[in-house]
């Protein structure tokens, strides 16, 4: 499965010079390696992974993997999530990644991306692994072949 970033980064060049630097580059492909590496047996049309959250002064990142796993293109997911981090604290948001700004998400493919949300309570600045906060999620999409929204 082939990871990418979401259109977006490529097509602003602020974002570009700033985010896709040779580093992240690498992230992207580590990203992409351990994915293949589990061999998933995906029994839904479109997944989440959850990855790191970054805890910064002003705002907390999750990191996010949307993983097509249909015979077509995926566009504007919305995803409605609730976190709860270690120390207790439970963030919710909703997000909507319209094809207009993120793109297709093609079959066999991924997105990388980050779900921000403000840091109201001020957390310690800090990395969390994966398995240091729990998740709720519900997706929703547009199959581009048939136009129909799935769950």
């Amino acid at each position: 499965m082939k990871l990418n970033w979401p259109k977006y980064m490529y097509e602003d060049t602020e974002i570009k010079a700033q985010f896709l630097t040779k580093e992240n580059q690498a992230v992207l492909q580590e990203y992409e390696q351990n994915v293949n590496a589990i061999q998933l047996d995906l029994q839904e049309n479109i997944l989440l992974v959850k990855g790191p959250i970054y805890i910064k002064e002003e705002f907390i990142d999750q990191t996010i993997i949307l993983l097509n796993n249909s015979a077509t293109s995926i566009v504007d997911v919305q995803l409605e999530t609730e976190i709860t981090l270690r120390t207790g604290e439970r963030l919710e948001g909703k997000f909507l990644l319209q094809a207009e700004k993120y793109g297709e998400i093609l079959p066999d493919e991924g997105m990388l991306e980050f779900c921000r949300f403000p840091n109201n309570s001020k957390l310690a600045k800090m990395t969390l692994k994966s398995t240091e906060y729990e998740v709720r999620s519900e997706l929703t999409y547009t199959n581009l072949t048939t136009e129909n929204e799935e769950e």
